[in-house]
């Protein structure tokens, strides 16, 4: 192979891995101080959820890449190699997106032969934040009337400038313009929260990313230990009989005894930012 074939092949070899290195990223990392914070305000909640982990992470998440529809980059963890993502299906709704994305990874001739494919679906939902930092899923806030429809000082209905009949009739009972101010209030889409479970065929290992329970513009990433996944059955007949073997049986008590273990979880805000 002469010197210029060794050129070509080295180039070839690094252009995904320069393109991989433009690309942005999905997993924004959170210093630690407000992280062992966003822990704290979480917990026991997040010490449930962890239950099954063997590591964690606090991370934030990159949501334009799912907004714009753009290739994005995955790094699970440090040392871990970015996972490189580029779109399969995608089905937006007004409030939430479902991205499915095709990981672009080397997998073993054996499974390239039979046609599996490494992919992941991230599913994206959207808050709104009222004026004291609350949010809410936005799928909670849609407007009954047109946002059009604004009120004097009276709280008689003003229609905005230049908008026809075709906005509809306005609010009218004190409970409907109580809503439809409300709603007016809010600031729309602020954020995305995302859940995604990566799935890695080869080798057999799986991440979960879910967003934090009160502070949902965060997130944690997990890795999930096989040995502690807890064998709750589902999807079963009224009536029918659970059989498990013994290491199951052992699994639950274990899991049933840690929930036992925790402190009631706690009644606090849902919150963009903690103060």
């Amino acid at each position: 192979m002469t010197k210029s074939t060794n050129a070509t092949f080295a180039i070839l070899l690094l252009a995904p891995l320069v393109h991989a290195q433009e690309l942005p990223e999905l997993l924004q990392p959170v210093d630690e101080g407000k992280a062992q914070r966003l822990v704290q305000y979480n917990s026991p909640w997040l010490q449930a959820e962890l239950y099954s982990a063997k590591r964690s992470r606090i991370v934030m998440v990159n949501s334009n890449p799912l907004i714009k529809d753009d290739d994005f980059t995955v790094t699970l963890f440090n040392g871990t190699a970015p996972l490189q993502l580029t779109q399969d299906s995608i089905q937006r709704r007004a409030d939430t997106i479902a991205w499915n994305a095709v990981v672009l990874v080397d997998l073993p001739e054996v499974l390239r032969r039979a046609g599996a494919k490494q992919t992941v679906l991230l599913t994206a939902v959207a808050w709104d934040t009222d004026e004291a930092g609350r949010a809410l899923v936005s799928f909670d806030n849609r407007f009954q009337f047109s946002p059009n429809w604004t009120f004097d000082f009276f709280d008689r209905p003003v229609l905005a400038e230049g908008q026809g009949l075709a906005t509809g009739p306005p609010p009218q009972t004190p409970k409907e313009i109580a809503r439809h101010k409300e709603l007016l209030s809010l600031n729309k889409h602020v954020f995305y929260s995302v859940n995604a479970d990566f799935e890695m065929l080869f080798p057999r290992v799986t991440y979960r990313l879910v967003p934090l329970k009160y502070t949902p513009k965060y997130h944690v990433l997990f890795e999930v230990d096989p040995e502690k996944i807890v064998p709750i059955l589902t999807d079963r007949s009224p009536g029918e009989v659970v059989e498990r073997t013994p290491a199951d049986q052992v699994k639950l008590s274990n899991y049933e005894s840690f929930i036992r273990s925790l402190p009631p979880d706690r009644d606090v805000l849902v919150v963009e930012e903690l103060p």
